[in-house]
């Protein structure tokens, strides 16, 4: 619970930061319908993960404006992105750290001069906002509440501002539904709820839906919130599914929304639409792609308990195998929860077949592993079993 707790009141104040860079210099940038163009373009790139042609379209406007702070969060945001699809992978963590520490370090040199400068305000709410968003990831969290304190100093200014910008309905939308939420989901918070904003669920929805429709820059993220919201919170699972399914449509080369996409399938028990993309992902998915396996795990883990569900436990237990298989390139496989997943499948497969040798060799790391308690608690109760 107290982790519960942390996690999602760190959310609250993470998630209002969520207004995209390319606002960058208001005064001159915004404005220009030119502008305005590139920057969708570059956005829709980025979030395909297509780095080279992101940064190919902003090229001239950074060559034009190269002391604006937005280009080093433009550098922060692209490591971001090779981060979020593999998160048990920290080796781009120094790196992220660096350069979004930088980002919001050029935003302040800009800020003490002009200190409503909205390119500065806009890089430091979101560098900062990230840098707290990755340690909450990492569970470290002070230093992720200290980092989001200072993205939401920066936001609150730009609301103060009462610009006339969609983007910035995305964090007062998410911080109007969760000041809502937060009380009414964990009666804890209840005593502590003089500490956060006025809230209405209602209004934070129909501002994250003006967000997400019609901002430039924050559009996915907007998508992305409405859709968890609406899957985790609102428990509407067919509404939750039709942002999932824009952002896999929008973003097609993206990982991340292609396995979103299938969770919510099978959090919807909608097994056969989920086989469907299962099999066309398999089928069709670059191996060039370098989250290629993290991607190929997940799905053949998804498909092997869709047959396990469905009673083919031996077809079950193949794609539960080739998925194990896949897990053992990957790095820290003792964290990754569909690799523990595929080890307790195996090893239940195995002990219903009667094979105690095999199904033993997959149980006991599965009972170690501190990644997921519930498969651990199953692995210990089998395993008492066959003593």
């Amino acid at each position: 619970m107290k982790k519960i707790f942390y996690s999602t009141l760190i959310s609250l104040f993470i998630l209002v930061m969520s207004v995209r860079p390319g606002m960058a210099q208001v005064e001159v940038l915004s404005t220009n319908p030119s502008f305005e163009k590139d920057a969708r373009e570059a956005v829709d790139s980025l979030y395909n993960l297509n780095y080279e042609a992101s940064l190919h379209i902003i090229k001239p406007w950074r060559e034009k404006y190269p002391d604006n702070p937005m280009w080093t969060f433009w550098d922060g945001l692209i490591i971001w992105w090779h981060t979020l699809p593999d998160l048990i992978d920290t080796s781009h963590d120094k790196k992220l750290y660096y350069t979004l520490g930088k980002a919001s370090y050029e935003s302040d040199k800009v800020l003490r001069k002009h200190p409503q400068n909205v390119d500065a305000l806009i890089v430091k709410a979101l560098s900062n906002g990230l840098i707290a968003r990755q340690h909450a990831n990492r569970e470290e969290w002070l230093t992720s509440i200290n980092q989001a304190r200072k993205a939401v100093s920066a936001m609150e200014a730009l609301m103060d501002m009462d610009l006339d910008l969609p983007d910035i309905e995305l964090g007062e939308g998410i911080e109007k539904y969760y000041a809502a939420y937060l009380p009414e989901a964990y009666p804890v918070v209840k005593t502590v709820s003089w500490f956060l904003p006025d809230g209405d669920k209602k209004e934070g929805l129909k501002k994250l839906q003006f967000a997400a429709d019609s901002s430039i820059y924050i559009a996915p993220e907007a998508t992305y919130f409405l859709g968890k919201i609406y899957l985790n919170h609102e428990h509407k699972g067919p509404r939750a599914l039709t942002y999932f399914s824009e952002l896999h449509r929008s973003y097609p080369q993206n990982s991340y929304y292609a396995r979103i996409l299938i969770r919510t399938y099978m959090e919807m028990d909608n097994y056969t639409q989920a086989m469907n993309h299962i099999n066309h992902m398999l089928n069709t998915w670059n191996p060039s792609d370098p989250y290629y396996n993290v991607l190929k795990e997940e799905l053949l883990a998804w498909k092997g308990r869709i047959f396990y569900k469905l009673g083919s436990h031996q077809s079950a237990g193949q794609y539960f195998k080739e998925s194990y298989t896949t897990g053992n390139n990957l790095a820290e496989t003792d964290k990754r929860p569909f690799h523990i997943m595929s080890e307790y499948y195996l090893g239940k497969i195995h002990y219903d077949s009667g094979d105690t040798k095999l199904a033993k060799k997959y149980l006991k790391r599965v009972a170690d592993s501190k990644t997921d308690k519930n498969y651990a608690q199953m692995a210990h109760q089998i395993l008492d079993k066959m003593k």
